[in-house]
């Protein structure tokens, strides 16, 4: 979760610092080091959210070009290098290791949870011991994560499963106003003049898209629905 809120904040501070002459070099600092939070963190969601991230940032911003697609993919390649041996092979096996075959497992259930219970749910936090109540059986037998309670592992199953449609309709809708307001933002500067996409909260409300962005790629593989530090980026 922490190394998913930097990836947020790599975006949200190039958003405000790239380009902005008025702000010291000093100030990359900030970037740079939630990247190597994130790099440290042996978190492959949130690794993945701040790769698309990056990417996006160019592309919104206006300035993609082929070159920043050779030198991202070459940042990429070495970010890869420098990473530990068993993080890489965690990459490699994605798909067929423990962590993904009990996330694939738990999210078959939380589905269950949601067409058994659409309206309301099973309840706030009541994930974990709802699927070892319930559905257990869908563990593969031999899994020493079977004897574990877990979370969902992913935000939207998290929200459905606990607190049916009504809650993941909510959630939805929040998220839209979200991008919503950000895109009224830029339509009103834009009405002043072309110069006021150089304005700050122009490029603001950009990274401020973009790390939604990354957070609920991030949460495909994670439960952060109520994890704090989003709301007060949302707010």
């Amino acid at each position: 979760e922490l190394s998913l809120m930097m990836a947020m904040l790599v975006i949200i501070s190039l958003a405000v610092i790239h380009q902005n002459t008025k702000i010291s070099k000093l100030y990359y600092l900030l970037p740079i080091t939630a990247l190597m939070t994130v790099l440290a963190a042996s978190s492959r969601a949130s690794q993945l959210g701040l790769v698309v991230g990056l990417f996006l940032f160019f592309i919104l911003r206006g300035q993609f070009k082929i070159r920043y697609l050779l030198i991202g993919g070459l940042v990429c390649y070495i970010g890869f290098l420098l990473l530990p041996e068993g993080q890489k092979q965690r990459f490699t096996s994605a798909g067929s290791d423990s962590t993904s075959v009990s996330r694939l497992t738990y999210w078959a259930g939380g589905v269950k949870m949601f067409n058994e219970h659409p309206i309301v749910g099973v309840g706030y936090k009541c994930f974990p011991h709802y699927f070892h109540s319930h559905y257990r059986y869908m563990i593969p037998k031999g899994q020493s994560w079977g004897n574990r309670l877990e979370v969902a592992h992913n935000t939207l199953v998290e929200v459905g499963s606990e607190q049916g449609s009504i809650g993941l309709i909510t959630y939805l809708i929040m998220y839209f106003y979200s991008f919503r307001i950000n895109s009224r933002t830029r339509g009103i500067l834009r009405k002043h003049g072309p110069e006021t996409k150089t304005h700050w909260t122009y490029r603001f409300s950009i990274g401020l898209d973009i790390a939604n962005i990354v957070f609920i790629i991030g949460g495909f593989f994670m439960s952060v629905a109520f994890y704090p530090y989003n709301y007060l980026m949302l707010m």
